[in-house]
């Protein structure tokens, strides 16, 4: 469709999905209908682009959907109310750069959120005006209905909310759903009844469960959802948007289209070319992405990879996002900083494809240094034969790591996506006598039931992989020639298992002459026995008892063990859940430094990965100890308080959550003790 209207006609049109339609000419145009006045499969358009010369104006009859980009090149459309901007799995509609006044009348916003990236927090921006803008409750809470076959809109709940302040009321929600930036710290609006979506700066965190179908109180359901906003759409220029604090100030793109932040910072010469994206991809729901402008249109994130791989694609901020900047400041908007941008991967869409293994192997010393790598992708546009889609291995002169199949040494093996079990041959050249780590950073193997372990042929070992954090297996090439055989390791896949038991805590401690080891599962599920394996190095482990399961039956029960022998200085300790099946999980590591007589509190190991914190209390009182711990906003975000038998020992804490990847810091006092500790979480 290409039409030009001329003055006061009315003109119904059948559209579809590869539709266009440019309305020009001038004067008083009447109605454009479309030929369904409900959103079926024809009243929708792909692009459409109003160009009536002066003061010219377009009325809507009945429904319209664009499904890429509304231009206003001259005129004013009046919606009546019927206009939407569709966003699906591979497209979110804009309205691209025009005057100051184009629409009249108002717009409903859509923002569409995959299943995929599962339950996560946003960073959702508003971009209507505040005059016409909608509740919480009349926009992402769709006024309170089901919307189960629509899959419209989201829970949102607060602990202690009722309904009459317009929560969802859920049995198991523990904390607020919902968040606002006052410009200090993140806080709970009090009635969605009431609060609008531009309040508070017109941006929201938001945890998003999935639409409004799913089952509340279901801690693991989720489901692709839209959030819709309807109101005017804010235009022309924009000022001073957000919310500033002393630190940070959370800015929305006020705009129902992309941005290019390369426009953002010409038009606001004081900004510093660093801002921070939330990206619900990261950990388990959600993280901050630091983004620095190091040249003209060049951008870094860091963390870097992950969903995002391509650095420049946080350059463009898109449709119904928001950012912090550094510092009490503004930005000034206008039209001409839209864009259509629209990275195919972002923090709304990401890379749903392929599933990649990062492998690489690091030398331990004072210092951790990567020595090589390696990479497995899994496709389906992928042979399970080698061929010239893989990448051979070029040789280092020291260490070697490379992926081996039929013969060949790849650096990067390229296979067909993995159904049930398969397997990564690794092999090690080139070795010393020394310690090494393997640092396994998955990707996009999230939801695809599969579990995996590296095994071990020198030490007849399987350690568990995490598909979901990743992992950091330590292992040594010693004086015994088989350490170093070059097939001594391999990565293998199979469908993942029931583990026989969750452990909530273990700790160890100094108890008279020896170290009493001591830990409590949940869900225990035919356990045969506990194994308690011990370690001088914290490398290499050997069986050093065993205690009878007596619980089961989904049971949570607490166990413990005696060593009446440590050795003079550190021991290591962790335990080996073994069911009837011979499935095995498997704890983390804890650790007691006996002798000396230095108080001592140190993270172990630091940085982190997943939600345990192993705490080394050394010569330390008995007594109860407070934790807190602190994110880079100042922010607490978690506390528990411990005690501790007094002497040596070590707790593990069992975070509620992922952490977000970042520093921290950990405050812990008690008695006469008072320290701040720096924690990385990776």
């Amino acid at each position: 469709l290409n039409s030009t209207l001329t003055s006061s006609a009315t003109a119904t049109l059948t559209g579809s999905a590869t539709s266009n339609l440019s309305v020009g000419g001038s004067g008083a145009l009447g109605s454009v209908f479309m030929d369904q006045t409900t959103d079926g499969t024809t009243n929708i358009l792909n692009n459409f682009t109003l160009n009536r010369i002066t003061t010219g104006t377009a009325t809507l009859g009945n429904k319209l959907v664009v499904l890429d980009t509304y231009t206003p090149t001259a005129g004013v459309v009046t919606t009546g109310g019927f206009l939407t901007l569709r966003s699906t799995a591979t497209k979110t509609a804009r309205i691209a750069a025009g005057g100051t006044a184009y629409i009249s009348g108002n717009v409903t916003i859509e923002r569409y959120i995959p299943a995929s990236v599962r339950r996560a927090w946003r960073l959702l921006a508003a971009p209507v005006t505040v005059a016409s803008a909608p509740t919480i409750m009349n926009s992402w809470q769709e006024s309170g209905a089901p919307n189960a076959d629509a899959n419209f809109g989201t829970h949102i709940t607060q602990a202690g909310g009722a309904a009459s302040n317009g929560f969802d009321l859920s049995t198991v929600s523990i904390n607020s759903s919902i968040r606002f930036w006052n410009g200090a710290a993140l806080t709970t609006p009090a009635n969605t009844n009431v609060a609008k979506v531009t309040d508070n700066g017109a941006a929201y965190f938001l945890f998003v469960r999935g639409n409004r179908g799913i089952e509340i109180n279901n801690t693991s359901a989720s489901g692709n959802t839209t959030l819709r906003i309807t109101g005017s759409p804010n235009q022309g220029a924009v000022t001073g948007a957000g919310i500033a604090g002393a630190s940070f100030s959370l800015i929305p793109n006020p705009y129902p289209s992309e941005v290019d932040y390369e426009a953002i910072i010409a038009g606001n010469i004081t900004l510093t070319g660093v801002y921070h994206i939330w990206d619900a991809t990261l950990g388990t729901i959600g993280a901050y992405r630091t983004v620095e402008r190091t040249a003209v249109n060049t951008y870094q994130q860091t963390p870097s990879g992950g969903s995002v791989p391509a650095d420049n694609t946080a350059r463009y901020l898109q449709s119904g996002q928001a950012f912090f900047i550094p510092g009490n400041a503004t930005v000034n908007f206008t039209e001409s900083m839209k864009t259509n941008q629209s990275p195919a991967i972002n923090v709304y869409r990401t890379n749903n494809g392929m599933e990649e293994m990062l492998i690489n192997l690091n030398i331990v010393s004072a210092t951790t240094t990567i020595a090589d790598g390696v990479r497995a992708k899994f496709d389906a546009a992928f042979a399970a034969q080698v061929n010239a889609q893989d990448i051979l291995k070029l040789d280092n002169f020291n260490e070697n790591l490379s992926i081996n199949r039929e013969n060949a040494q790849m650096a990067v093996e390229k296979r067909p996506l993995i159904t049930t079990t398969d397997t990564i041959f690794l092999k090690l050249r080139n070795t010393i006598v020394r310690n090494y780590q393997f640092a396994i950073e998955p990707v996009n193997f999230t939801g695809n039931s599969l579990e995996a372990f590296l095994e071990d042929a020198y030490l007849n070992a399987r350690t568990p992989i995490s598909l979901a954090a990743g992992s950091v297996i330590n292992f040594s090439i010693t004086a015994d020639a088989a350490s170093a055989n070059p097939d001594r390791f391999r990565i293998v896949f199979s469908p993942s298992t029931i583990l026989p038991a969750n452990y909530t805590t273990i700790k160890a401690s100094q108890k008279n002459a020896g170290v009493q080891v001591e830990w409590s599962v949940s869900n225990e599920r035919n356990v045969r026995l506990y194994e308690v394996e011990k370690s001088v190095n914290g490398i290499q482990f050997s069986k050093a008892g065993s205690v009878q399961a007596t619980g089961n039956n989904n049971s949570s029960i607490s166990y413990n063990w005696f060593d009446a022998s440590p050795v003079n200085g550190t021991n290591y300790y962790r335990i080996k859940a073994i069911d009837i099946n011979n499935n095995v999980k498997q704890s983390q590591v804890v650790k007691v430094k006996i002798g000396g007589g230095k108080s001592e509190i140190t993270i172990y190991p630091n940085p982190i990965v997943g939600n345990t914190i192993s705490l080394q209390l050394s010569n330390m009182d008995k007594g109860r100890y407070t934790i807190q711990l602190i994110n880079y906003l100042g922010q607490q975000v978690y506390q528990t308080i411990i005690e501790h038998a007094g002497g040596s020992g070590t707790q593990t804490i069992q975070l509620p959550g992922m952490l977000s990847k970042g520093i921290y810091q950990m405050h812990l006092s008690g008695g006469e003790i008072k320290t701040t500790l720096q924690l990385i979480s990776k």
